[in-house]
C-alpha cells in the first residue's frame, strides 16, 4: 500500500501537465490520415474441417470392407452355388484341346453343337450347383468348350474329364470348380455321347 502512495503524486502531477496544442494538432493529423485503412479485429481461427473429413472418409470405407466380406457371394465362399439360380435358355458345345482358343460361339462353327433340352440344363444346373472352387485348372488340355446363355448373360466354360471329377474354368471370372457328384458324372458322359466319344 506504501508503495501506491508513493505514486499518486505523481500521478496528479500528470493530470495537471497538458499537451501542448502543436502536439495534439499532428495527432489528430496521423489519425485522419490513417482513417481509409479500416480497423480490422484479428482472423477468427476457422475451423478444421480436413481432419473431419478424414475421419468420415476412414468410417465410411471401414463400413464398406466390413459389408462387402458380409455380403460375399456364394461362388466366392467356394462353391459355385451362384450358377444355380440362373435359367438357361441355350447352351453351345464344341470339342477343343487348348485353352487360348474358344470355339462354342454364335453364329454357330462348324463341329459347335446348339443344346436347348430341359434334360440337359437340369444336369449342367445340378453340375454347376455342385462345383466346388479349387486352386488351379488341370495341366492336360481341355476337352469341350461350354457356352452358356441366359436372358441376363453368358458363361463361358472350359471344361475338363479327369478319370475322377469334371473341372470347370470360368473363362469370364478365371475361377476353376471341380464336381465329383454323380450330376458330374451324368454331364460329362452326356457330353461324350455328343461327340459319339
Amino acid at each position: 500500500m506504501n508503495s501506491q502512495k508513493e505514486y499518486d503524486h505523481l500521478f496528479s502531477d500528470l493530470k495537471k501537465a497538458g499537451r501542448p496544442p502543436a502536439v495534439r494538432h499532428r495527432t489528430l493529423e496521423y489519425i485522419l490520415a490513417n482513417s481509409d485503412r479500416e480497423i480490422s479485429a484479428p482472423p477468427a481461427k476457422r475451423p478444421r474441417v480436413i481432419p473431419a473429413f478424414i475421419s468420415i472418409a476412414a468410417v465410411a470405407i471401414a463400413l464398406f470392407l466390413v459389408f462387402s466380406v458380409m455380403n460375399d457371394s456364394p461362388a466366392e465362399n467356394g462353391t459355385a452355388s451362384a450358377f444355380a439360380d440362373i435359367d438357361i435358355e441355350q447352351s453351345l458345345v464344341a470339342e477343343t484341346n487348348n485353352t487360348k482358343t474358344f470355339k462354342a460361339t454364335l453364329p454357330l462353327q462348324m463341329n459347335v453343337r446348339s443344346v436347348e433340352d430341359p434334360k440337359w440344363n437340369r444336369s449342367l444346373k445340378k453340375t454347376l450347383a455342385g462345383a466346388e472352387l479349387i486352386a488351379e485348372m488341370p495341366e492336360t488340355r481341355p476337352a469341350f468348350d461350354l457356352s452358356i446363355y441366359t436372358k441376363q448373360q453368358s458363361f463361358r466354360f472350359k471344361v475338363w474329364d479327369n478319370a475322377d471329377a469334371l473341372v470347370l474354368w470360368d473363362m469370364d471370372s478365371d475361377k476353376v470348380y471341380s464336381s465329383t457328384s454323380e450330376d458330374a458324372a451324368n454331364f460329362i458322359s452326356m457330353l461324350k455321347n455328343m461327340y459319339g466319344q
